[in-house]
């Protein structure tokens, strides 16, 4: 499998990779529209799971984007959001008057798993389009078990755009799933199709 840093010049050498992902980035930024968005995205990943090279996809088939947006957004707010609002609220808002800002530490180990979990649970999900098939908690974790030190550097280069690029969030956010989270489609990918006469066996996700 190719390293997580031949993943950036191959999306940036699509001519028009500039305006789809502005595109999506405006959409991010406003409310229920976002679901389009969300939905370019999930079109995007479900090429990387069958193995498909980082190609965007085109913005098309409006009706159908909104759907397949609204079932990522469930997963990404189970994952992500939810569990920061609920480390927020037990961990961080008691401690601010003590602690300050080194109070939000405690947000960082939800900010490190929220990535890659929210990934591994869209890709279960794809397979059959079941959202019972995204909350397999057993079966998300042990993709990510799975995926173990190759998470890393993708998952605190997602976090990073994030923070760079915090003035301008729903961009940076459509940016780092575009890359980031097709790294990690990928490499659960090669895990599930591992050839058995390899070293390790193919693990069997779905």
């Amino acid at each position: 499998m190719q390293s997580f840093d031949q993943f950036f010049p191959r999306m940036f050498s699509q001519s028009d990779w500039g305006w789809k992902c502005l595109f999506g980035g405006i959409l991010m930024a406003f409310p229920i529209v976002n679901f389009l968005a969300f939905g370019f995205l999930y079109r995007l990943l479900e090429e990387s799971r069958r193995g498909g090279a980082l190609t965007l996809p085109d913005w098309e088939d409006w009706s159908k984007l909104f759907i397949e947006g609204l079932c990522f957004f469930v997963i990404f707010a189970a994952y992500a959001l939810l569990p920061l609002a609920v480390a927020y609220l037990l961990s961080c808002l008691p401690f601010i008057s003590i602690f300050g800002p080194l109070a939000y530490i405690m947000l960082i180990p939800v900010m490190l798993f929220s990535p890659p979990l929210t990934a591994a649970s869209l890709y279960c999900f794809q397979a059959k389009r079941r959202l019972r098939d995204a909350f397999e908690i057993n079966r998300v974790l042990t993709m990510v078990q799975a995926g173990g030190q190759e998470l890393v550097v993708p998952t605190l280069v997602f976090l990073g755009i994030l923070l760079a690029g915090a003035p301008i969030l729903p961009l940076a956010f459509f940016l780092g799933v575009c890359v980031v989270f097709h790294f990690y489609f990928r490499l659960f990918h090669e895990l599930e199709t591992r050839k058995p006469s390899t070293p390790l066996e193919p693990y069997t996700f779905l």
